[in-house]
């Protein structure tokens, strides 16, 4: 599907629920077109992100919706990235640069492969199917919850800054 700059306006406007966003610009790189913006995005009733989305300067917030695919998600996010309550299997196409914490509870996540190395503050992934640590990040600064998950041991455990929670693993 290829959206044109007024599609993408009317895209924005019928899916961003909070009105918070303070700035956008539609830019032509390598023949796509790419939504930058700045504010807190709070996204609804939506199943992909049918446009790539750049960089985006405040948080990315989808939660509660039916994203399978992170397709198209921005490749950076300066603030915090919520996908909780989705139906996301895997974090292939997740940002290369988040600045907050980063939500991703309630999914049908496998693995943390995909992920920044880097964490700079909370990793809450709990209630997803997640079974090893493996390839996931090196270091969370924050807090890292990993409950309710099927882990069967902590092999590859990251540095955690803040504490964490493994409850409920088998």
């Amino acid at each position: 599907n290829k959206f044109n700059k007024s599609q993408i306006l009317n895209w924005l406007v019928k899916h961003d629920c909070n009105y918070h966003i303070n700035y956008y610009e539609i830019k032509n790189i390598n023949n796509q077109l790419v939504v930058n913006c700045s504010g807190d995005i709070r996204l609804v009733n939506i199943l992909s992100f049918p446009f790539k989305f750049g960089i985006i300067r405040g948080d990315f917030n989808f939660k509660d919706n039916k994203i399978k695919s992170l397709k198209n998600s921005p490749y950076s996010v300066l603030g915090d990235f919520c996908a909780t309550n989705n139906h996301l299997t895997s974090l292939e196409f997740f940002p290369e640069i988040i600045s907050g914490s980063v939500f991703l509870a309630q999914n049908k996540i496998k693995s943390l492969s995909g992920l920044p190395k880097i964490i700079n503050h909370d990793l809450i992934v709990h209630s997803n199917k997640i079974n090893t640590l493996k390839g996931g990040p090196e270091k969370i600064y924050g807090h890292f919850i990993c409950a309710n998950n099927l882990l069967i041991n902590l092999e590859n455990c990251p540095y955690i800054g803040r504490g964490a929670s493994f409850a409920h693993n088998k």
